[in-house]
């Protein structure tokens, strides 16, 4: 198997701020924010329409399901109040402003796609802010796709969203993750869910959304982590030298209390020293943390073993750090004595030796290596020679290029946002032990959209 070679101004702004004051506890570190959304609204166009499903077909462009003026396009605002149970069905590509669910009343709402897009350029809201008391159940279906750039719940009640099979949710930038008087948010269904890279901006406390994998969901990240960032240094010096794991978050003003990154970490140890962690020795789980009172908003933990003259080879550790919701990873770190480790020290290049722990000369990287490479480190590989591999995995966060050569592989495997990039049109990628074998072949990725193969 061969690659490559070859209308109303009034209702827009009440809008505004009523998304605005739904997140209360955000009211000060917003206001900014909000005053750059007052200033748009003050110059766009849009209307609020609220959907009546007053007769009997169900779909979005008919204007009597909206009360018989129009129905919600680019700009504006559609609103479904949960006063009773409703299906509207897109029999079109629709662009609006803003989604609004539940803003009166716990009944479902579903979104039946029916194959298309509904895009809100704004946000998807699902709230109860008209009366506060309501939970929320929406539900997408239908086997097309809803897209928006912001996605938010308020601080109280419960609230569910379910994407069917076939169908998805993307949020491309931001997704908010607390809530300050005991609300939750619950994604579940058997469809696709797109997060922000980051996960969900999570700014203080612990994050109250949640993902039900048991339905079936698969999560998958847009883009790269803009929100938060790990970094690992001394790399290439371990065991003899600790390594430093930084942490870092935007900056924001006022968080209240500590924000908590899950991590695990796994070790296979018969040496007799001892890997240790974030004050932890051995096999662990645990949080990491940055404290709010950090002008800088990072925090640096060490990792260490403590007899690096007896380590055996082959032991070592994978630690692997998660964003603040546990949707996804935010970096993969590992080490195995006498395994080829790239840590990009010096540059891009895969043949120079200096960036690679573990070997002396890059001759010793053979057809029977099985090489990952990890997120967390200064520079990513780029191949333009000839490579042979058993298999190449590429852990969240992380890439490799390829800008000519060839590279032959078993299996390339591109785990979370992950991506291989080949932009040699003269180049090559062989998948299996010749160009007319494909046995034990194998391309993998969460995000398959991430990665290219030239033509």
């Amino acid at each position: 198997m061969l690659f490559g070679d070859t209308v109303k101004t009034s209702a827009l702004f009440q809008n505004t701020i009523s998304s605005f004051f739904l997140k209360r506890a955000r009211t000060v570190k917003y206001c900014a924010v909000f005053a750059v959304y007052v200033l748009c609204a003050i110059g766009a166009w849009g209307t609020e329409y609220t959907w009546t499903d007053r007769v009997t077909d169900s779909n979005w462009k008919n204007v009597n399901n909206w009360g018989g003026s129009g129905y919600p396009g680019t700009g504006d605002t559609a609103i479904f109040t949960g006063n009773t149970e409703v299906t509207v069905v897109l029999d079109a590509d629709i662009t609006i402003s803003t989604i609004k669910t539940g803003t009166g009343g716990a009944n479902k709402v579903t979104i039946d796609t029916k194959g298309h897009t509904l895009t809100a350029s704004s946000s998807f809201i699902v709230n109860a802010e008209f009366t506060g008391s309501s939970d929320t159940n929406t539900v997408i279906t239908g086997g097309g796709s809803v897209e928006t750039k912001t996605f938010d719940f308020p601080d109280k009640n419960t609230h569910n969203v379910t994407i069917g099979s076939g169908t998805t949710l993307k949020i491309s930038e931001t997704l908010y993750g607390n809530a300050a008087n005991g609300g939750t948010l619950t994604f579940k269904g058997s469809g696709t869910l797109y997060l922000p890279a980051s996960g969900a901006n999570v700014d203080y406390g612990e994050s109250k959304i949640t993902y039900d994998r048991s339905t079936r969901l698969k999560v998958l990240p847009c883009g790269n982590p803009t929100y938060y960032n790990v970094t690992a240094t001394r790399l290439d010096n371990f065991p003899s030298n600790n390594i430093t794991i930084t942490i870092t978050r935007a900056s924001k003003s006022n968080e209240r209390e500590i924000v908590y990154y899950p991590y695990t970490f796994t070790t296979t140890n018969t040496g007799g020293g001892t890997f240790s962690f974030n004050g932890q020795n051995g096999d662990s789980d645990g949080s990491l943390s940055i404290e709010p009172t950090a002008t800088d908003k990072k925090a640096e933990f060490t990792l260490k073993y403590s007899e690096p003259e007896n380590l055996a080879p082959g032991d070592g550790f994978t630690l692997t750090i998660r964003t603040p919701d546990n949707s996804m990873e935010l970096a993969v770190i590992s080490y195995y004595k006498d395994k080829p480790r790239w840590t990009g020290a010096e540059n891009s290049s895969w043949e120079n030796v200096a960036n690679w722990a573990g070997i002396t000369n890059i001759s010793e990287i053979t057809s029977t290596s099985e090489i990952t490479i990890n997120s967390g480190v200064s520079n990513y590989p780029e191949i333009s020679t000839t490579v042979s591999l058993k298999s190449l995995t590429i852990t969240s966060n992380a890439k490799v290029t390829m800008t000519g050569g060839r590279l032959t592989v078993d299996k390339l495997i591109c785990t979370g946002n992950s991506n291989f990039n080949f932009t040699a049109k003269g180049g090559k990628v062989v998948f299996g032990n010749s160009e007319n074998s494909e046995t034990d072949a194998e391309f993998s990725a969460d995000y398959p959209d991430n990665s290219s193969f030239c033509n």
